[in-house]
């Protein structure tokens, strides 16, 4: 990628694939220049957009990133450009924008679990209680669940002042243990 990206003839998308490359190798400045670089040649293109947005993020400037996949996300229009855009709002402190943008994502890809676990966590977080214990078993019961997505449930009902609902809904799992289950009990009070 960084010898297509170097040659004359190098257009916005070999630069959004070198900037990708880097995100994913946590090379998070060099993939700021490659996605600035795409969009030199392409100012309207979402993928570098996002992609830019997204290391934004990572790297702390959430303001800046959040500008960017504003912009991305009705570009791309996909699950993951409204993910990144709802991830954003919670980095800036704004649940009821993070949790539209989950939606939307949902709506786009309603069996992504991540998404899923995002939204639920969102809800919690803008107070929509009566919404997380659904929201948190539905998902809780998905195959191939990861244990930090689990987690995130179980602290978005703690959020939520479920703890009971979350201690219940992990009682058979036996790699999560009472400290875990404390410390997320913990977490969510302090949240709330």
């Amino acid at each position: 990628y960084e010898r297509a990206a170097a040659l004359p003839s190098a257009d916005a998308s070999t630069h959004v694939k070198l900037g990708d490359a880097y995100a994913k190798l946590d090379r998070l400045d060099e993939a700021v220049v490659a996605y600035r670089a795409a969009l030199s040649k392409q100012p309207d293109s979402g993928p570098a957009l996002l992609g830019l947005g997204g290391v934004l993020v990572r790297a702390g400037k959430a303001e800046e990133g959040m500008t960017m996949l504003a912009k991305a996300a009705p570009l791309v229009n996909s699950a993951r450009a409204y993910d990144r855009l709802g991830v954003a709002h919670i980095a800036l402190g704004q649940p009821r924008e993070a949790l539209a943008s989950f939606e939307q994502a949902r709506s786009l890809d309603p069996r992504d679990i991540d998404i899923a676990s995002n939204l639920t966590l969102a809800a919690a977080l803008s107070g929509h209680k009566d919404k997380v214990a659904a929201m948190a078993k539905a998902t809780l019961a998905s195959q191939g669940l990861e244990e930090y997505q689990r987690r995130n449930l179980i602290l978005a009902m703690c959020i939520a002042g479920q703890e009971e609902d979350a201690k219940r809904a992990v009682a058979n799992v036996p790699s999560f243990g009472a400290g875990t289950m404390e410390g997320l009990i913990k977490k969510g009070r302090e949240i709330r």
